[in-house]
């Protein structure tokens, strides 16, 4: 694990500090714990389902968002190895729900599953009610339950905030797009709707997060990505067998993979040296943000 936490955020590798290695010695022994078992359990529950934009591989990435983050938050107070088991559980069931729903609320059905595996183990976990409600409420983007960062420190916040990490860059990208198309929405207006979510997402990340220097920069950044790529999208005009622009990196995820039978991963092989521009650009980021995520821990 300790290679894909450095490559998808390198400004932690190489800090010697002895905090840094509290911090990654509690990780270390979580990790080896829980980790392989909770991924498997995860990766079970979309076997046979097809949603690539929110299956396995996106609960992974939320959790090593959520490794990162915790690692800011250690400068700013001490993180407890109850704190990491709880949010290592948390990430890796937030949205296994929606194996069952392609609902907006999937909160309820991923905490019910989430309460299963946690019977099953030979083991208490000492946050169990908090990690539990913060799989149920992580899909509030009200965000009622956390307001102000006297609060940031508690599992549903910190689990919003990564899940809503991992809707910007390339990959939030292709998970706007996947989960707003099946929920019936026309591709034509997908910026209409993602554009609002994505600037609600932001703001909680910085009202609640927003101090912590680099970090909270270089997510800034993602964010802006996302945010560019829909506005682009906006002000094309949209034809389903377009291929240029931003227009054509939709049809491509529309018509292959969220319509067709193929995986993400697959789109590399229509990627040719004559395509646009734009979409060639696009699919670098995306493979490069994508593989981080499809090893087996």
């Amino acid at each position: 694990m300790t290679q894909w936490f450095n490559l998808l955020f390198p400004s932690w590798e190489g800090q010697g500090v002895g905090m840094v290695n509290s911090y990654n010695n509690m990780i270390e022994i979580i990790e080896t714990r829980w980790l392989p078992r909770l991924y498997e359990a995860c990766q079970a529950h979309f076997r046979g389902v097809k949603l690539p934009s929110h299956d396995h591989r996106h609960h992974l990435r939320v959790w090593l968002l959520a490794k990162e983050l915790l690692a800011a938050l250690a400068e700013h107070g001490a993180i407890s190895e109850d704190l990491i088991e709880g949010m290592l559980i948390a990430a890796m069931f937030h949205d296994v729900g929606m194996s069952v729903t392609r609902a907006a609320q999937h909160g309820r059905a991923s905490r019910l599953i989430c309460e299963r595996w946690m019977a099953e183990q030979s083991a208490s976990f000492i946050r169990s009610r908090e990690l539990l409600a913060a799989i149920e409420h992580h899909d509030d983007k009200s965000y009622a339950a956390h307001q102000t960062r006297s609060e940031r420190m508690r599992i549903l916040p910190i689990l919003a905030a990564c899940d809503d990490l991992d809707a910007f860059g390339a990959i939030g990208v292709f998970r706007y797009a996947e989960i707003y198309l099946l929920r019936g929405i026309p591709a034509a207006e997908l910026a209409a709707h993602v554009l609002p979510n994505l600037a609600n997402r932001y703001r909680h990340f910085q009202r609640m997060y927003g101090d912590l220097g680099e970090l909270a920069e270089r997510h800034a950044r993602r964010y802006t990505m996302t945010r560019r790529f829909y506005a682009e999208f906006a002000q094309q005009a949209y034809a389903p067998d377009c291929l240029t622009g931003a227009v054509g990196v939709i049809n491509m995820f529309r018509a292959r993979v969220i319509e067709g039978d193929d995986s993400p991963e697959a789109l590399f092989d229509a990627i040719q040296p004559e395509s646009d521009a734009h979409i060639i650009e696009f699919f670098q980021q995306f493979y490069a943000e994508l593989a981080i995520s499809c090893q087996t821990p």
